[in-house]
């Protein structure tokens, strides 16, 4: 009698390492998972970040070109106006440096 309690608290024993070793195991997968699933997380967000500051650059990038030509357009059309406005006072400053030169 005494033999067989000895064998089924043994019985038990085995069992019960069984259960505890089969339970580690499963967690160590549960972790791999969540270390592969938060790896891959990471990488997710890295390119979503890289690719917002990539749409947000070529943003930038687009802005820049529209204000450099707007400034390019308004700098064409001061340089017209003052060739115009020296066109038109042209007789007049011909003129005036004649009578500069050769005094009447």
């Amino acid at each position: 009698m005494a033999s067989e309690t000895v064998n089924a608290i043994l019985e038990a024993e085995k069992k019960a390492n069984a259960a505890y070793l089969a339970a580690c195991e499963k967690a160590e997968q549960i972790v791999a998972r969540a270390k592969d699933q938060a790896q891959q997380d990471v990488l997710n967000a890295e390119k979503k970040a890289e690719e917002r500051a990539g749409a947000k650059a070529a943003a930038a990038e687009k802005k820049a070109g529209e204000i450099l030509a707007a400034a390019a357009k308004e700098s064409q059309e001061d340089s017209a106006q003052i060739i115009a406005l020296g066109k038109s006072k042209r007789s007049e400053t011909t003129k005036e440096i004649l009578k500069a030169i050769i005094p009447v």
